[in-house]
This record gives C-alpha cells, sequence and structure tokens, in this order.
C-alpha cells in the first residue's frame, strides 16, 4: 500500500481529539494477504499485521511493542493513536436487503478537512460532475436545513435538493433529487440519497477519511 514518503512527513499530530478518534485504513478484503506492511496515520508510520487468525494487529513503527486498539466495522479495518470512544454506528449498514460495497481507496494530496468540505458542498456538482450529477447551467444550492447534536457530537444537513441530468444508472431523464448528510467523525460522513426504485428508503453513501498526514488522505469510499 503506498504512503507518504519520509521528505513528505509531518510531524505528529499535536489534537488530542484527533488521536483518541478511530480512524480507517482500509476494507479489509482489500488490505494485502502478506503478513506485515507499512501504513501511516496522522504523521505516525504504521506496522499492520494480519495475524493467523484473519485478525489484524497494528503498532507504531517506533514503538512496535505497544498494540494499538483495532476494529473492523462497515467492512473496514479501524485503529486510533489515542484512546477512543465507542465507533459511531451506521444502522444502515445491518438493515437486510442491502449490500456493503468498497468503492475504492484513493490517494489525494489534500487535508482531511478539504477532503470533508468537497463532499459536503453540493454546490460542486455542476462543476465536477457535469451531466451525471447536475450541469452548468443549473447551478443553484436550494435553502436546506442543519442541525447539530452535542449528545451524538454530529452534525444533519437535511431536506437538500438538487437537480441531476442523470441521479442513476437506470434514470431516463432529469429529475430533483433529495439529499441528506450525516457528519458523524471529523474526518468522516454519510450521504443519503433518494431512490427512485424504493423511494421509502434512501441509498447510503459514506466516506471515511484516513488522514496520512497534513497534506495527504487515503479516502474510502
Amino acid at each position: 500500500m503506498a504512503v507518504v514518503s519520509d521528505a513528505q512527513n509531518s510531524a505528529e499530530c499535536p489534537d488530542r481529539v484527533l488521536l483518541d478518534l478511530w480512524h480507517p485504513i482500509g476494507a479489509t478484503t482489500e488490505l494485502p494477504s502478506r503478513r506485515q506492511w507499512s501504513d501511516q496515520l496522522l504523521g505516525v508510520g504504521l506496522q499492520v499485521e494480519r495475524i493467523a487468525d484473519g485478525g489484524f494487529r497494528v503498532s507504531r513503527q517506533d514503538d512496535a511493542e505497544v498494540e494499538l486498539p483495532v476494529r473492523e466495522r462497515f467492512g473496514y479495518l479501524w485503529t486510533s493513536l489515542g484512546e477512543p470512544r465507542e465507533l459511531f454506528d451506521i444502522p444502515e449498514a445491518e438493515e437486510s436487503g442491502r449490500r456493503l460495497l468498497h468503492a475504492g481507496s484513493i490517494m489525494v494530496h489534500t487535508s482531511a478537512g478539504c477532503g470533508m468540505e468537497n463532499f459536503l458542498d453540493m454546490g460542486h456538482f455542476p462543476f465536477v460532475h457535469p451531466g451525471v450529477l447536475e450541469d452548468e447551467t443549473r447551478t443553484e444550492v436550494k435553502d436546506y436545513t442543519v442541525t447539530s447534536s452535542v449528545a451524538d457530537h454530529e452534525i444533519w444537513d437535511t431536506e437538500c435538493v438538487f437537480y441531476q441530468p442523470q441521479a442513476a444508472m437506470d434514470s431516463t431523464g432529469g429529475a430533483e433529487v433529495n439529499y441528506a448528510y450525516r457528519v458523524m467523525h471529523p474526518n468522516g460522513a454519510a450521504l443519503f440519497k433518494s431512490n427512485s426504485q424504493q423511494p421509502d428508503r434512501f441509498d447510503t453513501v459514506a466516506l471515511f477519511i484516513q488522514p496520512l498526514d497534513e497534506e495527504h488522505i487515503r479516502a474510502h469510499m
């Protein structure tokens, strides 16, 4: 797996909040089958090992004796450099009749904050995804509702509506599509999109960002 070179690495992140969060490493089905490999998180080199029972062991490269906590959720391996509380839940991932699909992990030369901003910004649709998610003649972002929950540490954007020329592969024409966004982690969010075939429930797309350092991320979809 590609990681940022030593010359590009930033110093270890000093933010205690970020250090104490769970962070994704990759889709468990896509992680290397060999026993050990190197990775990176928040400027810290990691040593990752697939152990005999099929699980994973993660440690810091500068202190291999200390094992980091690991979780396998939503088809991904998660770890933390600190003392994380329980990982957020995505109820849709447990619903019958849904498929969990790993759409890819992409290295991007940007910060985690900018990666999240792009995912949440509907205004980029006409210019980055013309002909599919929008077209450049219809750029309006209509008013929507933003709510936050201190108890859940989450932000919701609801009542989001955007015209799309082709909202899905089976679409035969343009339509206004309903969206909702859930931000449940500083570097993780879920997009809920109306489905013409099943109007009673939304398709769900999650973005889990692995901050390699201050200027490089791996975006897991």
